[in-house]
């Protein structure tokens, strides 16, 4: 078949180092609702009020929702802060 090459595809040696960054970063933001982006923007989309309810019922689960322009903002500042820079890790915008 078809080898399908992305502009974003991380080099073998360098992914298990920018998942764990990732992960690092997921767990952080998802036990702060009021993690923002450099810009100050929030990551978090807030639920509807409905969906809160039912959250509050159910305490092993907790769905949530990303602005993702925000979200991508965060991880890669994130990966710059780690020593990932463009010129390490060049990721399109």
């Amino acid at each position: 078949g078809h080898v399908i090459s992305h502009a974003n595809t991380i080099p073998g040696d360098m992914k298990p180092d920018v998942d764990r960054v990732f992960f690092e970063f997921l767990n952080r933001l998802c036990s702060n609702l009021d993690m923002t982006d450099g810009k100050g923007e929030l990551i978090h989309q807030a639920l509807m009020p409905k969906k809160m309810q039912k959250l509050d019922e159910s305490p092993d689960f907790r769905p949530f929702k990303f602005r993702i322009q925000a979200f991508t903002n965060a991880f890669v500042e994130e990966l710059n802060r780690q020593g990932f820079t463009e010129s390490v890790l060049p990721l399109k915008k």
